[in-house]
């Protein structure tokens, strides 16, 4: 029997094509196919090896995205909330804990609610914070004008490049004057989002 190297070249193998293989746990030569040996194959890869050249453009489709790979917490609440302090105080229940993943990927933070009315000449603002509202860092804030009987909607929005690990995001409320009312309720949530991007 001639020797592998002697053989001639099969540059082309189809999945039904033969190869011999050693089972060891047999002692003996068998045979299997290339669908065979194939089948298998991600289940022996070493971790970390497929590099990002080896992936087709719009190949991962959204289905096989794991949960957290673009939302990485969401927290809302229904009900009002309302303050007259002028710096900024915790909106009950818009706190959100997420864990931020390597490879450097920017964070999208949006806190969002549908009115907030104040009727003295004040601004109303709503702010986002990395940690505790007041001892925490703030990333970013919005305001509504400053009329008598003002009110609308309100969003901020912060863009970070945190450092990969936990982190807590949580939504501030204050006013220059008179008294904050945010409103929500079952059909008109008020929220905070974190998103990876």
């Amino acid at each position: 029997m001639p020797r592998i190297s002697a053989l001639p070249s099969l540059t082309t193998v189809d999945g039904t094509d033969e190869l011999a293989v050693n089972d060891v746990s047999a002692s003996t030569t068998k045979k299997a196919t290339k669908s065979d040996l194939l089948k298998d194959a991600a289940t022996y890869m070493t971790n970390s090896t497929v590099t990002t050249p080896k992936i087709a453009d719009n190949a991962v489709t959204a289905s096989k995205l794991a949960t957290n790979a673009i939302t990485l917490g969401y927290s809302q609440i229904t009900a009002a909330f309302s303050t007259s302090s002028t710096i900024a105080v915790q909106v009950t229940g818009l706190t959100v804990s997420v864990t931020i993943p390597s490879g450097g990927r920017r964070v999208k933070v949006t806190a969002f609610c549908r009115n907030v009315y104040n009727a003295a000449t004040a601004y109303n603002l709503l702010s986002i914070w990395d940690g505790t509202v007041g001892s925490g860092t703030q990333v970013s804030a919005a305001q509504t004008g400053s009329a008598a009987n003002n009110s609308g909607f309100i969003t901020a929005i912060a863009i970070l490049s945190p450092a990969a690990g936990s982190k807590t995001y949580n939504v501030g409320l204050n006013c220059t004057g008179g008294s904050s009312a945010l409103d929500a309720n079952a059909t008109a949530p008020a929220f905070i989002l974190v998103e990876a991007i």
